[in-house]
C-alpha cells in the first residue's frame, strides 16, 4: 500500500494522518493528459468544488472581505491570479482546502484554497 502525501498549505501530510477533509486528485499514469484545459480536469471530479467558464468556486467559502468569491489559487507554492495557463498534463496533484483548513492563508483562503502542484 502506497503511503501519498498530501499538500495542505504548510507542507505536506501523510494520508493516513489527515485529520480533516481535503478534496484531492492525483495525476496516476497520464490521465490528466485527456482534459483539454485545467478547468475541465478540475470540473465535476473534486468535492465541493464548481467551475464556472474559467473561474473556480469552493463550497464552503465565505469570505466576507474580498469583492471576489473564487478560490484562492496556489501553484507551486506561488499564489496566482490564474490557472488557465496550466495544461493538464503539467499536474502532478490538486488540492482543495475549505473553511477552517484554508485559514493558513488568512483572509485570501477565505473562499476556499485551489492548491495545485506541477511536474517539475
Amino acid at each position: 500500500e502506497e503511503n501519498r502525501e498530501i499538500a495542505v498549505g504548510y507542507g505536506y501530510i501523510s494520508e493516513k494522518d489527515l485529520s480533516f477533509g481535503v478534496s484531492h486528485m492525483e495525476n496516476k499514469n497520464d490521465r490528466f493528459c485527456s482534459y483539454s484545459s485545467i478547468f475541465d480536469l478540475i470540473s465535476g471530479q473534486l468535492s465541493g468544488v464548481t467551475v464556472v467558464g474559467r473561474d473556480v468556486y469552493v463550497r464552503g467559502g465565505t469570505n466576507s472581505f474580498s469583492l471576489s468569491t473564487t478560490a484562492l489559487y496556489v501553484v507551486d507554492d506561488q499564489t496566482t491570479s490564474s490557472i488557465a495557463w496550466i495544461q493538464p498534463c503539467q499536474v502532478k496533484s490538486i488540492n482543495v482546502l475549505k473553511d477552517g483548513n484554508a485559514a493558513i492563508y488568512g483572509s485570501r483562503g477565505g473562499n476556499g484554497v485551489i492548491l495545485i502542484e506541477t511536474l517539475k
